[in-house]
Protein backbone atom coordinates (compact mmCIF):
# COMPACT_ATOMS: atom_id res chain seq x y z
CA UNK A 1 0.00 0.00 0.00
CA UNK A 2 2.60 2.38 0.73
CA UNK A 3 4.28 1.89 -2.46
CA UNK A 4 0.76 2.42 -4.28
CA UNK A 5 0.64 5.75 -2.67
CA UNK A 6 4.53 7.00 -3.74
CA UNK A 7 3.58 5.88 -7.01
CA UNK A 8 0.28 7.47 -7.51
CA UNK A 9 2.31 10.53 -5.66
CA UNK A 10 5.03 10.35 -7.96
CA UNK A 11 2.29 10.02 -11.06
CA UNK A 12 0.94 13.65 -9.61
CA UNK A 13 4.49 15.59 -9.05
CA UNK A 14 4.93 14.37 -12.87
CA UNK A 15 1.97 15.86 -14.23
CA UNK A 16 2.17 19.27 -12.17
CA UNK A 17 5.80 19.79 -13.29
CA UNK A 18 5.34 18.55 -17.09
CA UNK A 19 6.47 21.60 -19.31
CA UNK A 20 4.75 20.16 -22.27
CA UNK A 21 1.05 21.38 -22.77
CA UNK A 22 0.64 17.87 -25.07
CA UNK A 23 1.35 15.31 -22.64
CA UNK A 24 0.03 16.88 -19.16
CA UNK A 25 -2.93 15.51 -18.10
CA UNK A 26 -2.89 17.96 -15.28
CA UNK A 27 -3.87 21.57 -14.74
CA UNK A 28 -4.86 22.39 -11.47
CA UNK A 29 -5.56 20.16 -8.68
CA UNK A 30 -9.05 20.53 -6.43
CA UNK A 31 -9.51 18.36 -2.87
CA UNK A 32 -13.39 18.01 -2.37
CA UNK A 33 -15.42 16.61 0.69
CA UNK A 34 -18.52 15.31 0.20
CA UNK A 35 -21.17 14.12 2.71
CA UNK A 36 -24.31 11.91 1.57
CA UNK A 37 -28.00 11.06 3.10
CA UNK A 38 -30.05 9.44 0.55
CA UNK A 39 -31.90 6.41 0.78
CA UNK A 40 -31.74 2.89 -1.00
CA UNK A 41 -34.56 2.65 -3.95
CA UNK A 42 -36.67 -0.91 -4.08
CA UNK A 43 -36.97 -2.23 -7.69
CA UNK A 44 -37.72 -5.48 -5.86
CA UNK A 45 -40.56 -5.57 -3.30
CA UNK A 46 -38.45 -7.96 -1.24
CA UNK A 47 -35.80 -5.48 -1.12
CA UNK A 48 -38.26 -2.70 0.67
CA UNK A 49 -38.83 -5.48 3.62
CA UNK A 50 -34.98 -5.34 3.93
CA UNK A 51 -34.21 -1.80 4.14
CA UNK A 52 -34.80 -0.51 7.70
CA UNK A 53 -32.49 2.95 7.32
CA UNK A 54 -31.22 5.94 5.09
CA UNK A 55 -28.02 5.87 3.35
CA UNK A 56 -25.50 8.05 4.62
CA UNK A 57 -21.62 8.34 3.54
CA UNK A 58 -18.63 10.73 2.70
CA UNK A 59 -16.48 10.86 -0.22
CA UNK A 60 -13.23 12.20 -0.89
CA UNK A 61 -12.21 13.00 -4.17
CA UNK A 62 -8.66 14.96 -6.21
CA UNK A 63 -9.92 16.34 -9.69
CA UNK A 64 -8.52 18.65 -12.07
CA UNK A 65 -9.95 20.54 -14.60
CA UNK A 66 -9.19 20.30 -18.63
CA UNK A 67 -7.86 23.35 -20.54
CA UNK A 68 -8.23 22.87 -24.29
CA UNK A 69 -5.82 19.61 -25.26
CA UNK A 70 -8.00 19.01 -27.63
CA UNK A 71 -11.20 19.82 -29.78
CA UNK A 72 -13.59 17.77 -27.21
CA UNK A 73 -12.39 19.72 -24.11
CA UNK A 74 -13.81 22.93 -26.03
CA UNK A 75 -16.94 20.85 -27.15
CA UNK A 76 -17.91 19.84 -23.66
CA UNK A 77 -17.09 23.32 -22.00
CA UNK A 78 -13.72 22.18 -20.32
CA UNK A 79 -14.83 19.26 -18.02
CA UNK A 80 -13.22 18.43 -14.78
CA UNK A 81 -11.85 14.43 -14.20
CA UNK A 82 -10.58 12.41 -11.35
CA UNK A 83 -10.65 10.01 -9.15
CA UNK A 84 -12.78 9.53 -5.52
CA UNK A 85 -12.87 7.36 -2.57
CA UNK A 86 -17.18 6.59 -1.43
CA UNK A 87 -17.96 5.10 1.79
CA UNK A 88 -21.65 4.74 2.49
CA UNK A 89 -23.98 2.63 4.12
CA UNK A 90 -26.51 0.52 1.76
CA UNK A 91 -29.86 0.36 4.18
CA UNK A 92 -29.43 -1.93 6.55
CA UNK A 93 -25.74 -2.38 8.10
CA UNK A 94 -26.53 -6.44 9.52
CA UNK A 95 -27.65 -7.17 6.07
CA UNK A 96 -26.29 -5.12 3.25
CA UNK A 97 -23.29 -3.93 5.48
CA UNK A 98 -21.05 -0.83 4.17
CA UNK A 99 -19.65 0.21 0.46
CA UNK A 100 -16.04 1.56 0.08
CA UNK A 101 -15.73 2.71 -3.42
CA UNK A 102 -12.68 3.92 -5.41
CA UNK A 103 -13.69 5.68 -8.71
CA UNK A 104 -13.22 7.52 -11.86
CA UNK A 105 -15.61 10.97 -12.76
CA UNK A 106 -16.20 13.43 -15.49
CA UNK A 107 -18.02 16.18 -14.70
CA UNK A 108 -19.17 18.20 -17.84
CA UNK A 109 -20.66 21.40 -17.32
CA UNK A 110 -24.27 22.88 -18.71
CA UNK A 111 -22.64 26.40 -18.10
CA UNK A 112 -19.05 28.28 -17.94
CA UNK A 113 -17.46 27.47 -15.02
CA UNK A 114 -16.94 30.98 -14.80
CA UNK A 115 -20.11 31.73 -13.72
CA UNK A 116 -20.92 31.99 -10.27
CA UNK A 117 -23.29 29.76 -10.04
CA UNK A 118 -23.05 26.73 -12.93
CA UNK A 119 -24.45 23.61 -13.54
CA UNK A 120 -22.94 20.21 -14.49
CA UNK A 121 -23.51 16.69 -14.57
CA UNK A 122 -21.46 13.91 -13.71
CA UNK A 123 -20.79 10.41 -14.79
CA UNK A 124 -19.18 8.17 -12.06
CA UNK A 125 -17.52 4.39 -12.48
CA UNK A 126 -15.51 2.47 -9.93
CA UNK A 127 -15.56 -0.61 -8.37
CA UNK A 128 -17.16 -1.08 -4.42
CA UNK A 129 -15.98 -3.47 -1.94
CA UNK A 130 -19.22 -4.46 -0.02
CA UNK A 131 -18.59 -6.13 3.65
CA UNK A 132 -21.32 -7.85 4.29
CA UNK A 133 -22.76 -10.67 1.25
CA UNK A 134 -25.38 -13.30 0.52
CA UNK A 135 -24.18 -16.49 2.79
CA UNK A 136 -26.93 -19.99 3.29
CA UNK A 137 -25.52 -19.84 6.76
CA UNK A 138 -24.86 -16.13 8.04
CA UNK A 139 -26.71 -13.59 5.65
CA UNK A 140 -29.63 -16.02 3.56
CA UNK A 141 -31.43 -12.79 3.07
CA UNK A 142 -29.23 -10.86 1.77
CA UNK A 143 -29.96 -11.64 -2.02
CA UNK A 144 -29.22 -8.39 -4.22
CA UNK A 145 -25.47 -8.94 -3.27
CA UNK A 146 -23.31 -11.97 -3.68
CA UNK A 147 -19.76 -11.02 -3.78
CA UNK A 148 -17.41 -8.70 -2.09
CA UNK A 149 -16.33 -7.14 -5.31
CA UNK A 150 -18.85 -5.00 -7.49
CA UNK A 151 -19.20 -2.55 -10.48
CA UNK A 152 -20.43 0.55 -9.19
CA UNK A 153 -21.72 3.59 -11.72
CA UNK A 154 -23.60 6.46 -11.13
CA UNK A 155 -24.95 9.58 -12.83
CA UNK A 156 -25.46 12.84 -10.53
CA UNK A 157 -27.21 16.47 -11.01
CA UNK A 158 -24.79 19.01 -9.22
CA UNK A 159 -25.38 23.01 -8.71
CA UNK A 160 -21.82 24.89 -7.93
CA UNK A 161 -21.22 27.91 -5.89
CA UNK A 162 -17.97 29.72 -6.23
CA UNK A 163 -17.49 31.32 -2.81
CA UNK A 164 -13.71 32.67 -4.17
CA UNK A 165 -11.19 32.22 -6.74
CA UNK A 166 -9.94 28.88 -5.47
CA UNK A 167 -13.02 27.26 -3.51
CA UNK A 168 -16.44 26.30 -4.16
CA UNK A 169 -19.57 24.35 -2.56
CA UNK A 170 -21.78 22.11 -4.25
CA UNK A 171 -24.99 20.61 -4.35
CA UNK A 172 -26.34 17.98 -5.75
CA UNK A 173 -27.99 14.56 -6.88
CA UNK A 174 -26.45 11.39 -6.99
CA UNK A 175 -28.40 8.26 -9.10
CA UNK A 176 -25.85 5.19 -8.18
CA UNK A 177 -26.29 1.28 -9.07
CA UNK A 178 -23.86 -1.74 -7.38
CA UNK A 179 -24.03 -4.80 -9.31
CA UNK A 180 -21.77 -7.81 -10.11
CA UNK A 181 -22.90 -8.65 -13.54
CA UNK A 182 -24.58 -11.83 -12.45
CA UNK A 183 -20.70 -13.30 -12.13
CA UNK A 184 -21.71 -14.53 -8.85
CA UNK A 185 -24.98 -16.00 -7.21
CA UNK A 186 -27.59 -14.26 -6.83
CA UNK A 187 -27.35 -10.34 -8.28
CA UNK A 188 -30.17 -7.92 -8.08
CA UNK A 189 -28.16 -5.00 -7.36
CA UNK A 190 -28.84 -2.20 -5.16
CA UNK A 191 -29.86 1.25 -5.61
CA UNK A 192 -29.17 4.16 -4.27
CA UNK A 193 -30.44 7.84 -4.15
CA UNK A 194 -28.55 10.55 -2.15
CA UNK A 195 -28.54 14.43 -1.80
CA UNK A 196 -24.96 15.74 -1.54
CA UNK A 197 -23.56 18.42 0.02
CA UNK A 198 -19.92 19.34 -0.60
CA UNK A 199 -17.09 21.76 -0.29
CA UNK A 200 -14.17 22.16 -3.26
CA UNK A 201 -10.96 23.60 -2.14
CA UNK A 202 -7.93 24.17 -5.11
CA UNK A 203 -4.58 22.77 -4.08
CA UNK A 204 -2.55 23.31 -6.97
CA UNK A 205 -2.89 26.17 -8.84
CA UNK A 206 -3.75 26.31 -12.61
CA UNK A 207 -0.29 26.40 -14.97
CA UNK A 208 -2.09 26.56 -18.64
CA UNK A 209 -4.93 29.05 -19.45
CA UNK A 210 -7.84 27.87 -21.54
CA UNK A 211 -7.23 27.55 -25.32
CA UNK A 212 -9.88 27.57 -28.27
CA UNK A 213 -9.32 25.81 -30.71
CA UNK A 214 -10.82 26.57 -34.53
CA UNK A 215 -10.07 23.79 -36.44
CA UNK A 216 -13.83 21.64 -36.84
CA UNK A 217 -14.13 17.79 -36.06
CA UNK A 218 -13.71 15.59 -39.19
CA UNK A 219 -15.63 12.09 -38.46
CA UNK A 220 -17.52 9.27 -40.26
CA UNK A 221 -20.60 10.52 -40.85
CA UNK A 222 -22.04 7.16 -42.04
CA UNK A 223 -20.41 3.99 -40.87
CA UNK A 224 -20.66 0.14 -39.88
CA UNK A 225 -19.83 -0.99 -36.63
CA UNK A 226 -18.86 -4.65 -35.60
CA UNK A 227 -18.16 -6.05 -32.48
CA UNK A 228 -17.43 -9.75 -31.18
CA UNK A 229 -17.72 -9.76 -26.85
CA UNK A 230 -17.47 -12.42 -24.60
CA UNK A 231 -17.71 -12.90 -20.83
CA UNK A 232 -19.56 -15.48 -18.04
CA UNK A 233 -22.19 -15.43 -15.62
CA UNK A 234 -23.96 -17.87 -12.79
CA UNK A 235 -27.64 -19.60 -13.06
CA UNK A 236 -30.18 -18.89 -10.83
CA UNK A 237 -30.02 -22.59 -9.31
CA UNK A 238 -27.66 -21.65 -6.53
CA UNK A 239 -25.14 -24.44 -7.62
CA UNK A 240 -22.63 -21.88 -8.42
CA UNK A 241 -22.14 -22.96 -11.65
CA UNK A 242 -20.33 -20.94 -14.18
CA UNK A 243 -21.39 -20.20 -18.07
CA UNK A 244 -19.76 -18.74 -21.15
CA UNK A 245 -21.94 -15.54 -22.90
CA UNK A 246 -20.81 -14.34 -26.31
CA UNK A 247 -22.66 -12.22 -28.68
CA UNK A 248 -22.12 -10.51 -31.59
CA UNK A 249 -23.54 -6.77 -32.84
CA UNK A 250 -23.85 -5.55 -36.44
CA UNK A 251 -24.78 -1.61 -36.68
CA UNK A 252 -25.07 1.66 -38.51
CA UNK A 253 -24.43 5.06 -37.03
CA UNK A 254 -25.15 8.30 -37.78
CA UNK A 255 -22.99 10.56 -36.50
CA UNK A 256 -25.69 13.53 -36.50
CA UNK A 257 -23.71 16.00 -34.21
CA UNK A 258 -20.26 16.46 -32.85
CA UNK A 259 -20.46 15.09 -29.48
CA UNK A 260 -23.58 12.08 -30.45
CA UNK A 261 -24.33 9.02 -32.86
CA UNK A 262 -27.61 7.38 -33.70
CA UNK A 263 -28.25 4.01 -34.79
CA UNK A 264 -29.64 1.08 -35.38
CA UNK A 265 -28.34 -2.95 -35.05
CA UNK A 266 -29.03 -6.49 -34.84
CA UNK A 267 -27.31 -8.76 -31.93
CA UNK A 268 -26.57 -12.38 -31.54
CA UNK A 269 -26.31 -14.13 -28.18
CA UNK A 270 -25.07 -17.38 -27.17
CA UNK A 271 -25.75 -17.89 -23.04
CA UNK A 272 -24.94 -20.85 -22.10
CA UNK A 273 -27.08 -20.66 -19.12
CA UNK A 274 -29.98 -20.76 -20.26
CA UNK A 275 -30.29 -24.41 -21.37
CA UNK A 276 -29.41 -25.60 -17.66
CA UNK A 277 -32.08 -23.44 -16.38
CA UNK A 278 -34.49 -24.35 -18.38
CA UNK A 279 -33.68 -27.46 -17.15
CA UNK A 280 -33.48 -27.37 -13.47
CA UNK A 281 -37.46 -24.93 -13.68
CA UNK A 282 -39.33 -27.23 -15.48
CA UNK A 283 -37.73 -30.51 -15.35
CA UNK A 284 -37.47 -30.62 -19.39
CA UNK A 285 -34.53 -31.56 -21.23
CA UNK A 286 -32.17 -29.09 -22.75
CA UNK A 287 -31.21 -28.31 -26.42
CA UNK A 288 -28.41 -26.13 -28.10
CA UNK A 289 -31.17 -23.92 -29.19
CA UNK A 290 -32.32 -22.83 -25.98
CA UNK A 291 -28.86 -20.86 -25.24
CA UNK A 292 -29.05 -18.75 -28.59
CA UNK A 293 -30.92 -15.69 -29.04
CA UNK A 294 -30.93 -12.91 -31.65
CA UNK A 295 -32.53 -9.01 -31.76
CA UNK A 296 -32.38 -5.77 -32.64
CA UNK A 297 -31.99 -2.43 -30.57
CA UNK A 298 -31.39 1.33 -31.08
CA UNK A 299 -28.70 2.97 -29.82
CA UNK A 300 -27.13 6.42 -28.57
CA UNK A 301 -23.88 7.19 -28.47
CA UNK A 302 -21.76 10.50 -26.85
CA UNK A 303 -18.29 10.68 -27.78
CA UNK A 304 -15.41 12.21 -25.72
CA UNK A 305 -12.55 12.47 -27.50
CA UNK A 306 -11.49 8.70 -27.52
CA UNK A 307 -14.35 7.48 -25.48
CA UNK A 308 -17.76 6.58 -25.81
CA UNK A 309 -20.45 6.19 -23.91
CA UNK A 310 -23.28 4.14 -25.24
CA UNK A 311 -26.87 3.06 -24.10
CA UNK A 312 -29.10 0.29 -26.33
CA UNK A 313 -32.23 -0.56 -25.85
CA UNK A 314 -33.13 -4.05 -27.67
CA UNK A 315 -36.09 -6.67 -28.16
CA UNK A 316 -35.59 -9.98 -28.93
CA UNK A 317 -36.43 -11.16 -32.38
CA UNK A 318 -35.67 -15.05 -31.81
CA UNK A 319 -35.29 -16.76 -28.67
CA UNK A 320 -35.90 -20.94 -27.80
CA UNK A 321 -36.58 -20.44 -23.78
CA UNK A 322 -37.00 -16.63 -22.86
CA UNK A 323 -36.99 -16.75 -18.97
CA UNK A 324 -36.63 -12.74 -19.38
CA UNK A 325 -38.21 -10.18 -20.29
CA UNK A 326 -38.56 -9.92 -24.03
CA UNK A 327 -36.97 -6.08 -24.50
CA UNK A 328 -32.92 -6.12 -22.64
CA UNK A 329 -30.67 -2.82 -22.64
CA UNK A 330 -26.92 -2.49 -22.53
CA UNK A 331 -24.62 0.38 -21.29
CA UNK A 332 -21.28 0.70 -21.40
CA UNK A 333 -17.99 2.45 -23.19
CA UNK A 334 -16.28 2.09 -26.00
CA UNK A 335 -12.25 2.70 -26.54
CA UNK A 336 -11.05 3.69 -29.10
CA UNK A 337 -7.06 2.21 -30.33
CA UNK A 338 -7.02 3.65 -33.52
CA UNK A 339 -9.86 5.56 -35.88
CA UNK A 340 -11.59 2.15 -36.83
CA UNK A 341 -10.46 0.06 -33.66
CA UNK A 342 -12.20 -0.03 -30.33
CA UNK A 343 -12.45 -2.02 -27.04
CA UNK A 344 -15.39 -2.24 -25.11
CA UNK A 345 -16.89 -2.60 -21.89
CA UNK A 346 -21.16 -2.84 -21.42
CA UNK A 347 -23.36 -4.77 -19.00
CA UNK A 348 -26.55 -6.32 -20.48
CA UNK A 349 -29.31 -5.95 -18.32
CA UNK A 350 -33.21 -6.75 -18.72
CA UNK A 351 -35.11 -4.32 -16.63
CA UNK A 352 -33.16 -2.93 -13.54
CA UNK A 353 -31.19 -6.37 -13.39
CA UNK A 354 -28.08 -6.77 -15.11
CA UNK A 355 -27.72 -9.99 -16.93
CA UNK A 356 -23.77 -10.21 -17.57
CA UNK A 357 -20.82 -8.21 -17.99
CA UNK A 358 -19.23 -7.83 -21.69
CA UNK A 359 -15.75 -7.18 -22.86
CA UNK A 360 -15.36 -7.17 -26.49
CA UNK A 361 -13.13 -5.51 -29.53
CA UNK A 362 -15.02 -4.16 -32.75
CA UNK A 363 -14.39 -2.56 -35.83
CA UNK A 364 -15.77 0.90 -37.35
CA UNK A 365 -16.01 0.74 -41.21
CA UNK A 366 -16.51 4.27 -42.64
CA UNK A 367 -19.25 5.16 -45.66
CA UNK A 368 -18.66 8.26 -46.29
CA UNK A 369 -16.69 11.46 -44.30
CA UNK A 370 -17.85 14.78 -43.76
CA UNK A 371 -17.06 17.55 -41.41
CA UNK A 372 -19.68 18.14 -38.65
Amino acid sequence: MKRLWLLLLAFICAGTNAQDEKTSLINNLRLEVKGHCGVVYPHHSFIRYLVNSNVSGFELSLTTDSYGKSYWDELYRYPRYGVGYLMSSLGNREVFGNSHTLFLNLEIPLVPKERRLWASYQFCLGVAYLDQIFDLQSNPVNIPISTHLNLYGSLRFNANFLLTDHSEISMGLNLGHYSNGKTGITNYGLNAIALQLGFKSEIQKKRYTVRTLTNKNVADRHSLGFQLNGGWKTDYQYQGDHYPVVSFVGEYLNHFKPKFYGGIGLDLFYDGSLGPDKAAKFELDAVPADNFRAGCHASVMARYNKIYLLFHAGYYLYYHYAPYSKMYGRLGIHYDINSRVFLSFTVKAHSTVADFFEWGVGYRLPLKDEAL
